[in-house]
């Protein structure tokens, strides 16, 4: 990398060396529209701030702008909510009323975060978790949007698909509805039947446009509910019979649903190229294609025993008991090979996300040759003591190899001498980039999404082997040991779900929060992406700011998915801004449209405002910058686009307050860097 700086730029800012019609309302005004806006003054461009991960009130991103010393200095501002056509944006002022300067736009943030589907309260999850297994299965089946690699639909999606929607979801709450009919009194049993299915049918109401699978299962799963309710009202030991066929129902369904999705796996991985996208194909795309299809599967599996769970804690010992011994009378296989099954998908999907942020981290703060040296000497380490406690003090001592499981000691060792070299190979290939000051910053970054690969290529051979496994032992056990209680496989099993809890730690519900953004992009289905809830959103704001921006200057400054955001936009717009009369820069920052959506997924996005940039540069120009240790963004690899390295501290969040970053974009809006 090259470390030289044009003087005109910020000395922590490096340059890489790799290739009108308006609607306007001022809030709480009841008629009369706000004083038309004017540019923010000559030689000053305004800015609009377009925000990506996280969830903001409308005017932090730019509040957090403005009040940053090295932004706003002396400048004053005042605030100010304008409404252009059904959109509300927040405006920063420059100067006070009354003076000369008092119309003049400085900052203009357009919030986009009632559009995400993540909502705090449980209703909101629920709903966050169901939209995003739909999107994830509609891209895995169909591709996704403006992807060339692999984008034709499977022809044995439309198959997972009804059997993931329309059975596994459904099949996976019947266990739950056994445990509750148990527990009630006949006469209590059909009215708790005919409330679930309510439930049932006005769920399947609210997504009747959206998921038919998911719609028509709704109501099967409702006359299933009403049903078993009257058979275990109406016939003596009702409930026990109906525990068992729940058991049968939950089981073949996630056994034939899991073929499926399999089957659909196979096709992506030995399916040709199209004509189209020979040459952009890459193995990693369809690794990706597949994690869309195998993602969903594995949420339900491993929070389905939450929700039976929740119920049998509520029973007494002897009722629960009782229940579990009823549902495990008609499994195909011992419940405690579901248990194992279950437990080596949670134990390697978690395993490898938490050891994958641990070096990340550890690269980010210290460096490689560190990192590796602490993979390979705690790695070796508990490989030897793994070995140690097996031959001397845990030798015929059953209690010993409970409490502490030398083969999950032993197995950590490995993973992390094995993380220890693939951290050396990955940088023994890489470019290092150095500040002024002759610093190297490691690119952390880099690592976490060449970790991110490597999952990909791993989870498809564990799923598929635990699959086998579980058909092996329906063969060959013929059904469960005498006296196997499900109630505790159930509740033992919600341990495997625990051990997801780290995903809601800052960094991982960052990175968790940018991945449904990606999601929810680039599903094709109309009504559950967000690209037409938050595209129109900037170019009313540049329709907005056009009688103030005729023939001047503008520039658009997104973070994460912001910058997907504006660089589609601009990109279907190219015609009409080479007609329009303005300038316009373009600032993106932790921006995956290379990264995330080009390498992994095969989506092309920003091309035409990218060709748009290099063919007139004196009027368009984008700017991409990008933290070695930034886990979503980095290069943007199109003509046109000038790639800098921003060498200060942080990852993927806190660009709004980067005190260098911000000093650079206000020389960039008073034309005075390059």
């Amino acid at each position: 990398m090259d470390a030289n700086v044009n003087p005109s730029r910020l000395p922590i800012v490096g340059e890489a060396a790799r290739p009108a019609e308006r609607d306007v309302l001022a809030h709480g005004q009841a008629s009369a529209p706000p004083a038309p806006a004017v540019a923010a003054g000559p030689g000053v461009a305004p800015i609009i701030a377009v925000h990506g991960v996280g969830e903001f009130a409308p005017g932090d991103v730019i509040g957090e702008i403005a009040q940053h010393p090295q932004f706003s200095r002396v400048d004053v501002f005042r605030r100010e909510t304008v409404f252009a056509r059904q959109y509300r944006y927040s405006l920063l002022m420059e100067g006070q009323a009354g003076d000369g300067r008092a119309n003049r736009v400085r900052l203009l943030e357009v919030n986009w975060s009632d559009v995400r589907r993540a909502m705090p309260n449980l209703p909101g999850l629920l709903r966050n978790f169901v939209t995003l297994l739909m999107a994830l299965n509609r891209i895995g089946i169909n591709g996704a949007y403006r992807s060339k690699s692999l984008s034709e639909p499977l022809l044995t999606g439309g198959l997972a698909l009804w059997l993931v929607e329309g059975l596994l979801v459904w099949a996976a709450l019947v266990p739950a509805l056994s445990a509750l009919l148990w527990q009630l009194r006949p006469g209590e049993r059909m009215a708790a039947g005919v409330l679930v299915a309510g439930a049932a049918l006005y769920t399947a109401l609210l997504v009747r446009r959206t998921s038919l699978p998911l719609s028509v299962g709704g109501v099967v799963f409702a006359v299933f509910a009403v049903v078993s309710s009257a058979w275990t009202c109406f016939v003596a030991a009702g409930h026990r019979d109906f525990a068992a066929v729940a058991a049968q129902v939950h089981t073949w369904a996630s056994l034939i649903a899991a073929s499926a999705v399999l089957v659909s796996v196979i096709e992506t991985a030995v399916r040709p190229v199209p004509a189209s996208a020979v040459g952009e194909a890459r193995w990693v795309h369809r690794l990706s294609r597949i994690a869309c299809l195998w993602l969903p599967l594995v949420m339900i599996v491993l929070i389905q025993p939450l929700t039976v769970s929740l119920l049998l804690l509520t029973m007494g010992e002897e009722a629960r008991t009782n229940w579990g011994v009823a549902f495990a009378r008609r499994l195909p296989f011992d419940p405690h090979d579901a248990q194992m099954a279950a437990s080596i998908v949670a134990i390697a999907l978690a395993g490898t996300l938490m050891l994958g942020a641990l070096q990340f981290k550890l690269v980010q703060r210290y460096g490689r040759n560190i990192t590796v040296m602490l993979g390979w000497g705690t790695g070796v380490t508990l490989l030897l003591i793994a070995r140690g406690l097996e031959r001397s003090a845990f030798d015929e001592c059953e209690l010993c190899q409970q409490c502490l499981r030398t083969d999950w000691l032993a197995s950590s060792g490995l993973l992390l001498a094995t993380g220890a070299s693939l951290t050396w190979v990955l940088f023994a290939r890489s470019e290092l980039a150095r500040d002024p000051a002759g610093r190297i910053w490691f690119p952390a970054g880099a690592f976490a999404r060449f970790w991110a690969g490597l999952m990909l290529a791993a989870m498809p051979l564990v799923l598929a082997g635990t699959l086998g496994w579980l058909w092996w032992r329906v063969a060959s056990t013929g059904g469960p040991r005498e006296g196997a209680k499900a109630s505790d496989v159930f509740i033992q099993s919600t341990k495997y779900a625990l051990l997801l809890l780290p995903l809601a730690s800052r960094p991982f519900a960052a990175f968790l929060d940018a991945l449904g953004d990606v999601f929810f992009f680039l599903v094709p289905q109309r009504n559950l992406n967000t690209r037409h809830d938050t595209q129109p959103r900037l170019w009313q704001a540049l329709r907005y700011l056009d009688p103030a921006i005729n023939g001047r200057h503008v520039v658009v400054f997104a973070h994460s998915q912001g910058t997907v955001i504006a660089a589609g936009l601009l990109a279907r717009m190219a015609r009409f801004l080479v007609q329009a009369d303005l300038r316009l820069t373009l600032v993106t920052v932790g921006c995956p449209l290379t990264t995330l959506y080009r390498n992994f997924l095969g989506a092309h996005i920003g091309q035409e405002y990218a060709a748009l940039c290099e063919r007139e540069p004196e009027r368009f120009r984008w700017f991409n910058l990008y933290r070695p240790a930034d886990y979503i963004g980095g290069e943007v690899e199109l003509p046109g686009v000038v790639n800098r390295d921003l060498l200060t501290a942080g990852d993927h969040i806190g660009y709004w307050g980067d005190r260098e970053l911000l000093k650079w974009l206000k020389a960039v809006s008073e034309d005075r860097a390059a």
